[in-house]
C-alpha cells in the first residue's frame, strides 16, 4: 500500500510546522487533526517491528485516516510520513506500509497539525493529492520547487483566508536570486487557486516553467503573478510549452519581460495584463505538432512595454477577443510580427 491518493494535506506557513502529521484522508472513521497549528497527538512511546504495526498504548479511534509523522526512538530510524489505517486502542495503530524501521523503543508519532512549507507536504505526498494553504502567514521560496509526481495526475493547490473554500489569497514568493517558482517535471493536470505569487530578488527568474517537457492542463485561479521575469513561460522554442493553459481572474504585472509566454492553446478569462516591460502576452510557435492559440474574454491588456499580445507568426496561430481592451501599450494592442 501507499498513502492514499485522496488524502488532503494542510499548509500554514509561519504557523505549522513540518513534524507535524500534515494529512488526512476524507472519509476515513477518524477525525481530522490537520486544520489546526500544533499535532493533535505529539507521541513519545512508539515501539517498531519493521511491519506496519506500531505498538502504542496512547492510539485511539479518532486517529485513524490521520498522516502521522514517525521518527526517533532507538532503533535507527528514518523518519516518514505514514497514513494510519486501523488501530487497536491502547494497543497500536497500524500504518500504510512497512515502516522497513529497525525495532526499537521511544519512536515519536506527530498526529494531525499543519505542515509549514510546501515543499514538506509535497516530498510526503502521492499523485492526486491536495494541497490547502491557510494566510496564516507569508510562503517564502529560497529554491524552486519541482513537481514531479508523473503522468496521469491531478494536483490541486487552494489557498484560503479563515475557512477552506472562502477564496482568500495566500502570498507564495521568493526573494532569491534566479530563483524560478515552481518547475513542472511531469504532464498533466495542476491547479492552483487563490494565490499572489511574487518575486522580490534583484535578479528575478519565471515564475513557473517546465522540464522541458510538455505540460498538459494548467489552471490559474484567482492568482495574482507580479516581479518575475516571465510569471508563466511555456517558449516551446527554448523549454517546451503548456497545452491547455487557463487563467481565470488572474493579474499579470510587473515582468521584466513579457507577462505570459506560451506556444500551446492558452485561455483567459477576466484576467488584467498590465505593466509588464514587454508584451502582455506573447504567443511563440509551437513547432509543427502543437501550434498555439490564444482565446481571451473579458480580459484588459494595459500599459505593457510592448504589445498587449503579440502573435509570432507561426503557422496556424489563432488569437480570439471577446469582450477584451488592449489600451496604451507601447506598441499594438494586438500584433501579428
Amino acid at each position: 500500500m501507499a498513502i492514499a491518493n485522496t488524502t488532503v494535506w494542510e499548509v500554514r506557513p509561519t504557523a505549522g510546522s513540518d513534524t507535524n502529521g500534515g494529512g488526512y484522508v476524507p472519509g476515513s472513521s477518524g477525525t481530522d487533526w490537520t486544520q489546526q497549528n500544533a499535532a493533535k497527538y505529539s507521541l513519545t512511546n512508539g515501539t517498531t517491528n519493521g511491519t506496519t504495526t506500531i505498538a502504542t498504548v496512547s492510539a485511539v479511534a479518532d486517529m485513524v485516516g490521520n498522516i502521522a509523522y514517525v521518527a526517533g526512538g532507538t532503533g535507527s530510524i528514518t523518519a516518514a510520513w505514514y497514513q494510519i489505517v486501523s488501530q487497536i486502542t491502547g494497543v497500536s495503530i497500524t500504518v500504510d506500509r512497512s515502516t522497513g524501521l529497525t525495532a526499537g523503543t521511544g519512536v515519536t508519532i506527530n498526529i494531525g497539525g499543519a505542515m509549514a512549507t510546501v515543499s514538506a507536504a509535497v516530498a510526503a505526498a502521492v499523485v492526486d493529492n491536495t494541497f490547502y494553504f491557510k494566510a496564516t502567514g507569508t510562503y517564502t521560496e529560497t529554491a524552486t520547487l519541482a513537481l514531479t509526481f508523473g503522468n496521469d495526475t491531478v494536483m490541486q493547490f487552494i489557498g484560503y483566508s479563515s475557512t477552506r473554500g472562502d477564496g482568500g489569497q495566500v502570498t507564495w514568493t521568493t526573494a532569491t536570486n534566479s530563483t524560478v517558482l515552481i518547475q513542472f517535471q511531469s504532464s498533466y493536470l495542476f491547479s492552483f487557486q487563490n494565490f499572489i505569487f511574487t518575486n522580490t530578488a534583484v535578479t528575478p527568474a519565471v515564475g513557473f516553467n517546465n522540464n522541458n517537457t510538455i505540460i498538459y492542463s494548467v489552471q490559474f485561479r484567482n492568482c495574482v503573478f507580479s516581479g518575475f521575469t516571465n510569471a508563466i513561460n511555456g517558449n516551446f522554442a527554448s523549454i517546451d510549452q503548456f497545452i491547455n493553459l487557463e487563467l481565470d481572474s488572474c493579474e499579470v504585472k510587473n515582468c521584466t519581460s513579457q507577462g505570459i509566454v506560451n506556444s500551446g492553446n492558452t485561455t483567459m478569462f477576466g484576467c488584467y495584463v498590465h505593466g509588464n516591460t514587454s508584451h502582455g502576452m506573447y504567443l511563440t510557435s509551437g513547432g509543427l505538432v502543437h501550434n498555439g492559440s490564444v482565446l481571451a474574454v473579458r480580459s484588459v491588456f494595459y500599459n505593457n512595454g510592448g504589445s498587449g499580445v503579440y502573435l509570432d507568426s507561426g503557422a496556424n496561430q489563432i488569437a480570439q477577443f471577446f469582450n477584451c481592451v488592449c489600451a496604451s501599450n507601447t506598441n499594438d494592442g494586438v500584433q501579428n510580427g
